[in-house]
């Protein structure tokens, strides 16, 4: 019967070039940064006037404020406040690329870590 093992030692391929091979092709062995996101979308049309855009940031602060107070409920908050769709349905946790997404969002993501909360600003 034929083995995985048996194969191995026929193969004849020394420690010193799987580490060269893996040295060579290191890029293919790795996943780009990513990390779990979360966020409560309060949209403002790009034509909005002045008094719409502060009823918005009002409103964002609120959110903010409670989600500060409470970011055990931060699924709760989404579904209750948020504009976008996934979150607004599921109070949506997603995954983020650090070098899929724009600047803006990388830079209120990315660097928190371990549940705090950050303000994005206009995306």
């Amino acid at each position: 019967m034929l083995s995985v093992d048996d194969l191995a030692l026929q193969m004849g391929v020394t420690d010193e070039e799987v580490k060269r091979y893996f040295e060579e092709n290191a890029k293919r062995f790795q996943e780009p940064e990513e990390r779990r996101a979360s966020h409560i979308l309060i949209g403002v049309p790009a034509n909005a006037s002045a008094a719409i855009r502060d009823a918005a940031k009002k409103k964002a602060d609120q959110v903010y404020q409670e989600a500060k107070q409470n970011p055990n409920k931060f699924a709760e908050l989404a579904k209750k406040y948020s504009q976008d769709p996934g979150s607004a349905e599921q109070g949506e946790i997603w995954h983020v690329r650090a070098r899929c997404h724009g600047e803006a969002l990388r830079g209120s993501s990315i660097p928190n870590e371990g549940g705090r909360l950050a303000r994005a600003g206009a995306v």
